[in-house]
């Protein structure tokens, strides 16, 4: 078996084919049980169509109602941007998120078959709840059951249709659940497009009653289903498990041996796991944990999902009339359910990564096209106005095209790759970590997704191509290829990759403990950052600008900046030999320092140091200012340091941190006065603007300082785990951005002018 292309594409070499093509009996069994993705895919379709229907939001949300239909100066962007409306389509993916766990104790004890059943019957309940629902309460209630078989189905669906399937067939086969949400999708637009006709305005009780169809399928579907060898054995019951395997294969006692003893041999391995919650989080199975995290927190944000349960809204809000809007909507379920298609060949022809690849690629293109041809019309404004026929098809095109991209990749796989991945005796629990990581976002999406239009407007599109490139990046570099791999053959494809294979057992790793490395990372991080310059720069901006926007800026600054050094000191050891780590980290250190000390010594009197700060490792000019430029390019360098020694650096230092003090105090105070009496006047206004500008220019040149990549964080990311160091990392620095946000509009109006140079001086000696 070839090795992949790319950063990541690496496949194990040493697998076990086992014997057996598709039956009648595993086809039935995999497409009937992967029709518990109806349910899912119709509960998606269904939610836009009915917030978007009159009847319905005069009935439940009179408010929103009213914004819609009466007030006409209201901005399209935000017509229906309302808390309580976008609880009812997000309260289900809570629900479900919750679900999934106990799902996994109900998958592991007592087979994939039962979990599917009870989440039949509970999905069932939740559809006749909607139906009838007087009142908000509830219609809530029966979204909430609907999320409880929600979960219970996709924790179960996957599992059930990868253990069932021949693994040269197991991505065809697992698409099909893909191919079941599609399909429900496109059955409720269609549903949707149809009921508003119904007289009596009760079309939404036969929309979101018409969810108890899917709910009595799976039922019924379940009831017909064997459950999976793998299930059986866990139950301790062989001799069923073998009965089903030779029926599944189609083959005799002799020829499934092979694959009966190594399920056998995995069965009796996980029967030695009591905590499979507590198991997975082993260093062992960190590969596999990672990518049940990001894979489906990758998926919510393609923006895929709010483009299916908010079409109708979003179409409205970009100019579509009612009836159009919903069209429309039909049209681009149509194009998700046909486009998975591709996916069904292709994943087992292609393989996983190249249409991980090739999706994303896509996805990002028509996002920022979609992004331009609203930004075009709409602008910030976001008034009213009707699209030409042409322009609204451009719209409607792009939106299918982006549609049929995710439903070739990011879409199914996103359910396949997950599902294929983890050993016996922590497969539920790693289902359920999916399904769980999957339905927080898709339900922080739904939440905020109405705002985030009304806020980011058309930018929205480009928030969310941003993540698509993210993530495509990291499918190149960290997931292998895992086709045609047989599932209990799996932990090979990791021990060969680049990265993941450090982690497996085999290896000779001799790193500590995660709890180890989170705990160094939070402690040096805390004990570094307060009163360090990032510290005293936030807290500096706070006195002077919104709290929320200077700790959104500052939170999103050091997230990066404690990624990027992470990365940085992952990447060392593979770049540097081992020997030159510590010089280095030494020369940054020492380097920074003197530079701190001769730019005090060299320029006593104006206030150098404030106005330059330390802003690249590689700039001169930045460093020391255009001066020291000069004075390095005609090697007076040396001679000017030993001439300023008898200058007495404290001194020097003091003097200027109290004169840049003074100044920055005073331009602020004039900037008051200006704004308070002088508003309006065009010199005055270009002079604050001046004024700003020169004394926010430390501030952001701070950023790229040698503290942004922080030293600590490179050098612990070097010898711990990673991940442990990202997140004490991040953990450490929000604590210690949030405590200066909010401290530092509180101590602005206590900082004395003797105080105020103290203060200052923190900054510059940090």
């Amino acid at each position: 078996m070839g090795t992949g292309a790319g950063a990541g594409g690496f496949v194990a070499g040493d697998v076990k084919n086992y014997p057996g093509t598709v039956t009648r009996h595993v086809a039935i069994a995999c497409v009937l049980g992967a029709m518990g993705g109806l349910s899912f895919g119709y509960d998606l379709g269904i939610s836009g169509g009915v917030t978007s229907m009159a009847s319905f939001l005069k009935k439940f949300f009179p408010d929103v109602y009213r914004k819609e239909a009466l007030d006409t100066s209201t901005n399209q962007y935000c017509k229906y941007n309302s808390m309580r409306l976008t609880l009812f389509t997000s309260s289900l993916y809570l629900a479900a998120l919750l679900a999934s766990f106990g799902a996994s104790v109900v998958t592991r004890k007592y087979g994939r078959k039962r979990s599917m059943l009870f989440g039949g019957i509970i999905f069932f309940i939740g559809a006749c709840l909607n139906a009838g629902a007087v009142n908000l309460f509830m219609l809530i209630i029966g979204r909430l059951l609907l999320g409880v078989g929600v979960g219970f189905s996709n924790q179960s669906v996957p599992l059930y249709v990868s253990e069932m399937s021949p693994h040269k067939y197991r991505g065809a086969f697992n698409i099909v659940f893909q191919l079941a949400i599609t399909i429900g999708i496109f059955i409720a637009n269609l549903v949707n497009y149809l009921t508003p006709k119904i007289a009596g305005n009760h079309g939404w009780r036969y929309s979101l009653g018409g969810a108890a169809v899917p709910a009595a399928l799976i039922f019924f579907s379940a009831l017909k289903l064997d459950d999976t060898p793998n299930s059986l054995l866990e139950q301790g019951k062989s001799e069923e498990a073998r009965q089903v395997l030779r029926k599944i294969r189609g083959l005799s006692d002799k020829e499934i041996e092979a694959e009966f003893q190594d399920l056998v041999t995995a069965s009796e391995a996980a029967k030695q796991v009591e905590h499979p919650w507590r198991n997975i989080r082993k260093r062992q199975y960190r590969p596999q944990l990672s990518m049940a995290i990001a894979i489906p927190f990758f998926q919510q944000l393609t923006g895929m999902n709010v483009v299916m349960f908010y079409a109708p809204v979003l179409l409205q809000s970009i100019g579509f009339g009612n009836n159009a809007s919903l069209l429309s909507a039909v049209i681009t379920g149509a194009v998700n359910m046909l486009a998975t298609g591709v996916s069904i060949y292709g994943s087992d022809k292609c393989g996983r990564r190249s249409l991980f690849l090739s999706g994303g690629a896509v996805m990002f293109v028509f996002q920022v096209v979609l992004a331009a041809l609203i930004g075009s019309k709409f602008g910030t404004s976001g008034d009213a106005i009707e699209l030409p026929k042409w322009y609204a098809s451009l719209v409607v095109a792009c939106i299918c095209l982006f549609v049929s991209s995710f439903a070739w990749s990011w879409g199914p796989l996103g359910w396949l790759v997950p599902s294929e991945i983890f050993p016996l005796e922590i497969r539920s629990a790693g289902q359920s970590i999916t399904v769980a990581v999957n339905m927080l976002f898709t339900f922080l999406i739904a939440q905020l997704f109405l705002a985030m239009l009304c806020h980011l407007k058309f930018g929205l599109f480009i928030f969310f191509a941003i993540f698509v490139g993210i993530m495509s990046a990291f499918v190149f570099f960290f997931l292998p290829e895992t086709m045609n791999i047989p599932i209990e053959e799996m932990s090979k494809v990791w021990k060969q990759h680049p990265y993941w294979r450090r982690f497996m057992p085999e290896d000779d790793d001799h790193r500590s403990s995660d709890l180890t490395g989170f705990t160094k990372s939070l402690a040096i991080t805390i004990l570094s950052e307060v009163g360090d310059r990032t510290f005293c720069v936030a807290a500096i901006l706070a006195m002077r600008y919104p709290r929320n926007s200077v700790l959104l800026g500052c939170l999103f600054s050091v997230i990066v900046m404690t990624v990027v050094s992470a990365f940085v000191g992952w990447a060392a050891p593979n770049l540097v030999r081992n020997k030159m780590h510590l010089k280095m980290l030494r020369r940054c250190s020492l380097r920074s320092a003197l530079e701190e000390i001769v730019e005090a010594v060299l320029f006593p009197g104006n206030g150098r140091i404030i106005s330059q700060p330390c802003s690249s490792f590689s700039s001169d000019s930045v460093l020391f200012g255009k001066d020291s430029q000069k004075m390095m390019s005609n090697s007076l360098f040396p001679k000017l340091l030993i001439i300023s020694q008898p200058i007495n650096p404290n001194l020097a230092f003091i003097r200027v941190i109290t004169k840049s003090w003074l100044r920055l105090k005073r331009n602020w105070l004039a900037n008051e006065n200006d704004l308070k009496g002088s508003a309006g006047k065009s010199k005055v206004a270009s002079k604050r603007d001046k004024n700003l500008k020169r004394q926010q220019k430390p501030f952001l040149t701070h950023f790229f300082s040698p503290t942004f990549l922080k030293l600590a964080t490179i050098s612990l990311a070097a010898d711990e785990d990673t991940l442990a160091v990202v997140l004490g990392g991040i953990l450490a620095q929000a604590l210690c951005t949030v405590a200066a946000v909010l401290g530092g509009r509180s101590l602005a109006s206590r900082i004395s002018e003797k105080m105020g140079p103290i203060l200052w001086a923190r900054i510059g000696i940090t």
